[in-house]
């Protein structure tokens, strides 16, 4: 619902890990790919032309930036087309470059978590959390008592590009998007004009707000069903793409309780109330923002929404009626 920006910042916390992870990955991929291309028969010219091409970017393939991947795909795509990779090839592709190594890597959970991303990119409304399972209980080859010894992914890998269509890329962590196991399924092999993460500015891709005059006939029949969400976008074929894919509607149509709720939450505490808690509670809050956080019960800034399930749902209707 929202992008993430993609700074130097992010640049660099990507690269550490990778730098860490390719040491033994490498290596142990090579051997794979090497063999991989050996079993293949000399009949197979472009797969075998596709393999080598594997390993001629295998330094390139974790780390590729967002600007990165097309240039990338375009040289796969003149060797064998998206259209005609053969299942069990891509399959095996997939499977040698060790995806499934990547995805339950520890190192990988931390960036993940690290990155505050606990809610699904993709609607917002499902929790995406990596948790910690077991610390070591004592010094240990270098692991510091205390320190995390396994985490679990309560979250799907979404691939941006499709492995199916796209299996060298199974790997590159800008490809991997931790979604809700039911935007995954949605999603599965069908193009996403929505990608989490960006390098330009623009980042706010939707908007939400209760429609002015389903507001007015609430206060009059108090029945919830009367509330009318609107979805806006910027541009027609993301917003044609992300209904059609996960239906955010639908997902958004469920939520009038908590419109209703904001309704009410507005109308009891006006600008002067706010400013009376403020005074009355200085001492317990420090930042008058945690008052906003309070009144919508979810973070109030914009590059906060992947933080929390419905952040955004909350920023944009509490703007909206201008109780934050």
């Amino acid at each position: 619902m929202r992008r993430i920006k993609v700074t130097d910042k992010l640049n660099k916390t990507v690269k550490d890990f990778l730098d860490t992870w390719v040491i033994d990955w490498r290596t142990q991929t090579l051997n794979r790919l090497n063999t991989f291309l050996d079993n293949t028969s000399l009949f197979y010219k472009k797969r075998r032309e596709y393999i080598n091409n594997i390993i001629n970017n295998i330094d390139k393939l974790p780390y590729l930036k967002p600007v990165e991947f097309q240039p990338m795909i375009d040289s796969f795509e003149r060797i064998i087309t998206k259209d005609n990779l053969k299942k069990n090839f891509k399959d095996q592709i997939v499977d040698v470059l060790g995806f499934k190594d990547l995805r339950s890597n520890r190192n990988y959970l931390k960036v993940v978590q690290d990155l505050d991303i606990k809610a699904c990119p993709y609607c917002n409304a499902n929790l995406t959390l990596v948790v910690d399972i077991e610390t070591y209980k004592r010094n240990w080859k270098g692991h510091k008592k205390g320190e995390v010894r396994e985490r679990s992914a309560k979250f799907d890998i979404d691939h941006y590009y499709p492995t199916s269509l796209y299996p060298y890329l199974s790997i590159s962590f800008y490809n991997l998007i931790p979604s809700c196991t039911n935007c995954n399924r949605s999603k599965s092999n069908n193009p996403a004009n929505f990608y989490l993460f960006h390098e330009g500015n623009d980042l706010d891709v939707f908007s939400l707000s209760i429609e002015e005059n389903s507001i007015t006939k609430y206060w009059q029949t108090k029945d919830r069903n009367d509330l009318k969400i609107i979805i806006n976008c910027f541009s027609d074929a993301i917003s044609e793409n992300h209904q059609e894919l996960f239906k955010i509607k639908e997902i958004y149509d469920s939520q009038l309780d908590v419109a209703e709720e904001l309704l009410h939450i507005k109308d009891a505490y006006d600008k002067c109330s706010k400013e009376n808690l403020i005074n009355e509670f200085r001492d317990l809050f420090n930042d008058p923002k945690m008052i906003d956080q309070l009144l919508i019960r979810n973070y109030t800034n914009p590059e906060d929404i992947h933080k929390r399930p419905l952040a955004k749902f909350t920023q944009d209707i509490g703007r909206q009626l201008r109780i934050i």
